[in-house]
């Protein structure tokens, strides 16, 4: 049964130790410089524990140490060198200055809330979300390794602006039809089919790309 006690020493009250056991069964000591912040972080550990979301602090490892867990999962993966790199740019200059240090066990939504409404004092919104999906794939994948209970950076969010909700506009966001045909008219070579594909065909640019290293093979034959 968890409890909060006095750790005494030499006849003087040093702590207050919080003794508890986790959702796996395993005895747990956390230790604070009142007894008001023991009871409190009981209080909080106690329905963690319940609904099996807690992550001991000791068993924990870094946010920085996680991204490193990610990155290395997505070069067993095969995936483009591009998105490696994206990701990797992600983790080394955004999430790591702001988060890197944070265990896991620490991190809570108000954490990460502030580390969005940082992110959002010095870059675009889309970067942000794209920071954002990084940082809730890296607590996905620990959570998947076992090293956290719960992904605490699937609730936040980027809101929208207005001016983000408008439609996309004909000839101011994507090119018109007559636009495209002066596209075609003015390319030439090997470049033509890559455009018209491009223009037309709905592909990703990671399938484009592909393309073109099948075209690559084909040539080399």
């Amino acid at each position: 049964m968890a409890k909060v006690r006095r750790r005494i020493r030499n006849g003087k009250e040093e702590k207050w130790v919080v003794d508890y056991f986790d959702q796996y069964k395993k005895r747990h000591i956390k230790t604070f410089d009142t007894k008001k912040e023991a009871t409190a972080w009981l209080s909080e550990t106690t329905v963690q524990v319940k609904k099996g979301i807690h992550t001991p602090e000791r068993d924990s490892i870094t946010v920085a140490e996680a991204g490193q867990l990610w990155i290395a999962r997505g070069n067993t993966e095969n995936l483009e060198r591009s998105t490696l790199k994206q990701y990797e740019n992600h983790v080394n200059l955004h999430i790591n200055p702001l988060l890197g240090g944070v265990k896991l066990a620490h991190l809570s939504v108000p954490v990460v809330e502030e580390f969005k409404d940082k992110m959002l004092g010095k870059a675009s919104r889309p970067m942000v979300r794209k920071v954002l999906v990084s940082l809730k794939s890296i607590m996905r994948e620990a959570q998947r390794c076992g090293l956290v209970a719960q992904n605490v950076a699937l609730s936040v969010k980027v809101d929208p602006k207005k001016r983000e909700k408008r439609k996309l506009e004909i000839g101011r966001d994507v090119p018109s039809k007559e636009e495209i045909t002066k596209i075609f008219a003015a390319a030439e070579g090997r470049w033509r089919p890559l455009i018209i594909v491009a223009a037309l065909a709905g592909l990703r640019g990671s399938e484009i790309r592909g393309l073109l290293g099948m075209r690559s093979i084909s040539n080399a034959a």
